[in-house]
């Protein structure tokens, strides 16, 4: 049975990638023929962690090496997993497992071209395979138009591959029915000063068509080590803005996770802040996704409170656009907001803000909103009790 699969998934793969535009491949030809070396970043991004990501530098000796490391029993003959001569994706992999295991061949196995096991993924309940993805594109065989396997896609020098795991996780519609859409930042590797504001931006692939979208509305999470720090959300424009304090090295990660199955990747990137080289002045005039006086603090579990709830919910009217403010609450990251057409219940949420202001245009009616405050602890997010109720009426 898993033998079926891991073949359904790399069939699978082949059938996505004929809808799927992706870059040429036949273009590294030349170098693939002239380098002897060539040096890449190769990064396995699982459901919610990164469990590889490093600099992999292969050399034609190396190819060797990898095609006589990773092998498969035929009867009385052992034949190698990898055969393409020139450097591919899969080769890169294997060069570090091969360089950092001690039993390569146990942490990473393949079938049909594809990874089948990378050491330190997680046991899942739902059909999961992994995917791949050459500097945030498909890769293609220019010729046919299909996409490469791991084990037949060519690299060169400075590309950037990326294997995650992919998801078929409808159960009423088999193992072919929704899938874990690929996201990245558009960037690996961010830097800024600190107390200067930094912009991030966030993408993700859509489904069959391949198309790539500004990721809007995702929280983006930042860490120091395993310390969470805070989190922001993207705009309509798959952007967030940030300022950290201190200097040091943290990490971004994006990934939208429904019921703990992918419907997004999860991406990383890092963020190095250095010693402000002038000492920092007042926040600046251009919007932030917080307030200005919404620091990034490091959270001490031992010390975790829920966030306290909002006061003072009023609602300002011009025509049929209402103005909602509240006062800021403590230990809040953000706040939700709801309404209902009646008082005291079937209330739906209709935004959710850093700001302690929020507009909102209603159609005619009488409406009911209240808003809770939340805070991100270990992850997840805390919420208050709910604020005053307030009666707007659009005529």
């Amino acid at each position: 049975m898993n033998t079926i699969k891991k073949l359904s998934a790399c069939i699978l793969t082949f059938a996505l990638s004929i809808t799927t535009p992706g870059i040429s491949a036949n273009v590294y030809a030349d170098t693939q023929t002239t380098a002897d070396t060539i040096t890449v970043n190769v990064k396995v991004e699982d459901v919610d962690s990164t469990l590889i990501a490093e600099e992999v530098t292969l050399s034609k000796d190396d190819v060797t090496r990898i095609h006589q490391t990773f092998t498969v029993e035929s009867g009385d003959i052992e034949l190698p997993v990898l055969t393409s001569e020139y450097f591919t994706a899969a080769h890169a992999l294997g060069k570090y497992v091969a360089d950092t295991s001690s039993s390569p061949t146990e942490d990473l196995t393949f079938s049909y071209g594809c990874p089948a096991h990378i050491k330190g993924e997680k046991l899942l309940d739902y059909y999961a395979y992994w995917s791949f993805r050459v500097n945030n594109e498909s890769p293609s065989d220019e010729a046919t138009g299909f996409q490469y396997t791991p084990d037949q896609c060519p690299i060169k020098d400075g590309d950037s591959i990326v294997f995650f795991r992919q998801a078929c996780y409808d159960p009423n519609a088999g193992d072919f029915g929704a899938y874990t859409n690929y996201s990245w930042f558009s960037k690996e590797k961010y830097g800024t000063e600190a107390g200067t504001p930094l912009t991030i931006t966030y993408f993700k692939e859509n489904g069959f068509d391949g198309g790539t979208n500004p990721a809007a509305g995702e929280d983006i999470h930042i860490f120091q080590g395993e310390q969470w720090i805070h989190t922001v959300s993207t705009d309509k424009n798959g952007t967030a803005l940030l300022t950290l304090k201190q200097p040091g090295v943290y990490t971004a990660t994006g990934g939208r996770l429904k019921d703990g199955i992918p419907e997004n990747s999860h991406a990383s990137s890092t963020i190095v802040v250095t010693e402000a080289s002038v000492p920092t002045s007042a926040p600046p005039a251009s919007p932030t996704p917080f307030p200005a006086n919404h620091s990034c603090v490091i959270h001490d579990e031992k010390k975790w409170k829920k966030p306290a709830r909002p006061k003072k919910l009023k609602a300002s009217i011009s025509k049929k656009n209402v103005t909602f403010k509240w006062k800021e609450a403590a230990r809040a990251d953000g706040y939700q907001l709801f309404f209902s057409k009646k008082k005291k219940k079937n209330f739906k949420k209709f935004s959710s803000t850093y700001d302690t202001k929020v507009k909102k245009k209603f159609k005619k009616g009488t409406y009911f909103v209240k808003v809770r405050s939340y805070a991100i602890q270990n992850r997840k997010k805390v919420y208050s009790g709910y604020s005053n109720i307030v009666r707007v009426k659009i005529k």
